[in-house]
């Protein structure tokens, strides 16, 4: 399931695809949101290459989706970045108004015990 909403944002009743760098699409219904998230994750993130390609029948309509915002605090503080062909998922929190990384992660899952000892430890760095 921490994959499954993953560059999936809500705002407001809209579902928002959203990269580091990007927005690709905002849209009413999370099942269309997943699905052309899925088509541009396919295709390396070219949009072009998406247009082009035929659409295959959207499977998140046949899913029994787990609620939306029951993932919030799962990713709270964690992104994603593309650096070289690799993606790292990156700690990060707004301390006085300044941006602070806590570290490059190679999995979701070693990023999201680090913010979770960061948040125990209220944001104090570990030694």
């Amino acid at each position: 399931m921490d994959e499954l909403y993953r560059h999936i944002v809500r705002n407001g009743d809209k579902y928002v695809i959203k990269t580091e760098s990007n927005i690709w699409g905002t849209y009413s219904k999370l099942e269309d949101a997943l699905h052309d998230r899925d088509l541009l994750a396919n295709a390396n993130w070219d949009i072009g290459e998406v247009l082009a390609s035929d659409e295959k029948d959207n499977k998140y309509y046949e899913m029994d989706l787990p609620d939306f915002d029951s993932t919030k605090n799962e990713n709270k503080y964690i992104s994603v970045q593309k650096i070289r062909d690799k993606e790292y998922f990156i700690v990060q929190k707004t301390i006085e108004g300044e941006q602070k990384r806590f570290g490059y992660y190679k999995t979701f899952d070693e990023a999201k015990k680090i913010r979770d000892e960061l948040i125990k430890n209220n944001w104090s760095v570990l030694v």
